[in-house]
């Protein structure tokens, strides 16, 4: 059989065994990052997710602190004028005015202030827009005042067309009790 020739052993066996090799070596190289990468991913995007939901709570909650120490100081600003002054002092426009004025002394937190009556009507206003012929009888939040002695509103725009709310006290003299009410923006 001199014509016949057997096939190269070594050569094909050789190529063959490159090739494996070549993708032993990506695949145990290669794989292991892809594995370590994708791990790593799932425990920062979690460890990310969690830090930044931790600092939304925080920040909510100091936020809320600070919102609650600013309202628990304007209603001690309400209720020591209620408490300190008597409902004729209060009645006059000017010692209202004089009121405003020195509430406002340190820092302008208030916009109006006045004093309503039982029957829902303003004794006095003091402020920039005209509030006297307002009648508040029969709206939630003067029943609550009446009722409870104190109401917070929610932040609204009213007929003023810019957000704010107000603070409402009941003023109680005698027999006779009125609100006195504050407008912060």
């Amino acid at each position: 059989m001199l014509g016949a020739r057997e096939p190269d052993i070594s050569n094909t066996s050789y190529s063959k065994l490159l090739r494996g090799f070549i993708v032993g070596a990506v695949a145990c190289s290669v794989l292991p990052l892809l594995l370590l990468g994708w791990i790593s991913f799932l425990n920062y995007s979690d460890f990310s997710t969690s830090r930044m939901a931790e600092y939304f709570k925080n920040a909510v909650v100091d936020n809320r602190k600070i919102v609650e120490i600013f309202l628990d100081d304007r209603i001690s600003d309400i209720n020591l004028v209620a408490s300190t002054h008597s409902l004729d002092y209060l009645k006059e426009l000017s010692n209202l005015s004089q009121t405003f004025r020195a509430l406002n002394e340190k820092a302008s937190h208030f916009i109006d202030i006045g004093l309503i009556d039982s029957s829902g009507k303003h004794i006095a206003y003091v402020g920039p827009y005209d509030l006297t012929d307002a009648d508040y009888l029969g709206t939630y939040w003067f029943e609550q005042t009446m009722l409870k002695g104190l109401y917070i509103s929610n932040v609204l725009m009213g007929f003023r067309k810019t957000p704010h709310f107000f603070i409402a006290v009941r003023h109680s003299q005698g027999n006779v009790s009125t609100i006195l009410r504050a407008t912060i923006d």
